[in-house]
């Protein structure tokens, strides 16, 4: 699955911080959602921030119960129902974050 943000605007700086234990998992996903459209959204708005070598989304007005690390770089946030409200990239080196920071800064959207 891929997924792609093609509009970023109103980069938040901050930090996410979440108090529970992470767990590693492999989400099912239910294909046959997209048996009949490619794409699914649900058409909502969501925040996005950086900080700390880390990006992350979080829909809004949602509350984060659960966290799972489905790679090195990639953390899947939950509500309580078990549906993916957001999520974390994390884990980058100092010259990859440079470079992303570089770009977000040249295309004005820091």
């Amino acid at each position: 699955m891929n997924v792609t943000v093609t509009s970023i605007n109103d980069i938040q700086n901050g930090d996410f911080i979440f108090n529970g234990s992470i767990s590693k998992a492999n989400p099912i996903i239910d294909i046959y959602e997209f048996e009949y459209e490619a794409v699914i959204t649900n058409n909502s708005s969501f925040e996005f921030y950086m900080g700390e070598k880390k990006i992350f989304f979080i829909l809004d007005n949602e509350e984060i119960s659960s966290m799972i690390m489905i790679s090195n770089h990639f953390f899947a946030l939950l509500n309580s129902e078990n549906d993916i409200v957001g999520a974390q990239i994390a884990n980058f080196n100092d010259e990859d974050w440079n470079t992303l920071v570089g770009n977000l800064k040249e295309a004005g959207k820091l």
